[in-house]
């Protein structure tokens, strides 16, 4: 390669592409900005909605299909589970070797990586000899100690390491080294036109918006409701929980319905599969409600915000960033599942706090968290990563 390129090549790998997160939903929009001002490229292990997406947008697609059995490794067993699956590990080095081979014909003069298994992909192809912009966009909140934890430690000594933080807590749990490297930007989403909310008339219509997954703590909030509601007239609230069970098992769902019966709670607490359109689900509630430990963002929170809808959630992650307690919603100290309750039944009690905190949310995500800033601002870091005269040459 000799010579500066009109428009740079940035190559975009994200693992998963059959279901749609936080983090795919960030990417979407990263995509399309980056696709009018450079050539992209996007390395997926799989088809599906995130691809479909992106149909109309001039972004080149690549399979390289990945073991599938790696999907059964979770994070929190990380060591025993590749212990146990050592084929699946053995496969997902194939996969890297499948993605070099992009890299060499592609030559990207910047690699963002989106997800966990991506980075680690990452990681592997700078060991492998490419020299280009490497850019991480952590999304997590490892323990410290951890093997995750410990393998980024490591892999953070890679000079060309560049790390997007999308909060201050993630940036805070980084390993010494990358949160060197780390600049803090937010994800940015939709902010829709201000509604205000008219006189609540009926029940207080709280809902859980996200994965239906353990440590989003759903199992959590219906047993926090089923203590609410002897306490509360019996048409007072109703609690209406939205997600897809995706990459974990769907016994936890039946569980949970399971809970809802045994809680004599059919009437007023639903369950229901995933929206295409979170917009339209927020809209028809009060209150969002996050019951997880620790959030490394909260995208669905300022979701909420934009539709003027006040948050509760605990003291720990990326919440705290988000919801200024009080103002636009309530931070209840972690694990304390009686404050929960009791800031729930609060909004019941002070149906006023809805509109008031819901306004205050909205100005908020759309100072701090709109798209239309914090894109820009994403694109802004990549394309400043990029040398005057790139060397993405994978040996």
């Amino acid at each position: 390669m000799s010579g500066k390129r009109l428009r740079p090549r940035i190559l975009f790998i994200n693992h998963w592409a059959r279901s749609l997160g936080g983090a795919e939903y960030s990417l979407i929009d990263i995509l399309k900005a980056a696709s009018v001002k450079a050539r992209v490229g996007l390395v997926t292990s799989e088809q599906g909605a995130l691809v479909d997406s992106l149909k109309t947008n001039s972004v080149h697609h690549l399979v390289v299909p990945c073991a599938s059995g790696i999907l059964s490794v979770k994070r929190d067993r990380l060591a025993i589970g590749l212990l146990r699956r050592w084929w699946s590990v053995v496969g997902f080095f194939r996969y890297v070797i499948g993605v070099a081979a992009v890299v060499h014909r592609l030559q990207p003069d910047c690699i963002h990586a989106n997800v966990p298994k991506s980075h680690m992909t990452l990681f592997c192809l700078l060991l492998m000899g490419y020299r280009g912009a490497a850019v991480v966009h952590m999304r997590e909140l490892f323990p410290r100690g951890s093997l995750a934890y410990n393998l980024y430690r490591i892999f953070s000594r890679l000079r060309q390491i560049r790390v997007i933080a999308i909060s201050q807590a993630v940036r805070d749990r980084l390993p010494p080294e990358l949160k060197r490297k780390a600049t803090v930007v937010y994800n940015g989403v939709y902010i829709p036109e201000f509604c205000e909310k008219k006189e609540i008339v009926g029940p207080i219509r709280f809902l859980y918006l996200g994965r239906i997954v353990p440590w989003k703590g759903c199992h959590r909030l219906i047993e926090v409701f089923g203590n609410l509601r002897k306490k509360l007239p019996p048409d007072a609230a109703t609690l209406r929980l939205v997600g897809a069970t995706s990459y974990w098992e769907c016994t936890y769902r039946t569980d949970l319905e399971a809970l809802i019966k045994q809680s004599s709670l059919e009437e007023l607490v639903v369950m229901e599969d995933k929206t295409d359109n979170p917009y339209d689900v927020l809209k028809h509630h009060h209150v969002l409600c996050l019951p997880s430990d620790d959030e490394p963002f909260g995208r669905v929170a300022v979701e909420a915000q934009g539709c003027g809808l006040p948050v509760i959630g605990f003291s720990g992650g990326g919440l705290t960033e988000i919801i200024i307690n009080g103002e636009t919603g309530r931070l209840i100290p972690r694990g304390d599942m009686e404050g929960f309750a009791a800031a729930m039944a609060n909004f019941v009690h002070h149906p006023g706090l809805i509109s008031e905190q819901g306004k205050n949310g909205y100005h908020r995500a759309e100072m701090l968290f709109n798209r239309e800033i914090q894109v820009p601002a994403i694109l802004s870091y990549l394309f400043r990563q990029i040398s005057p005269e790139p060397q993405s040459t994978l040996l």
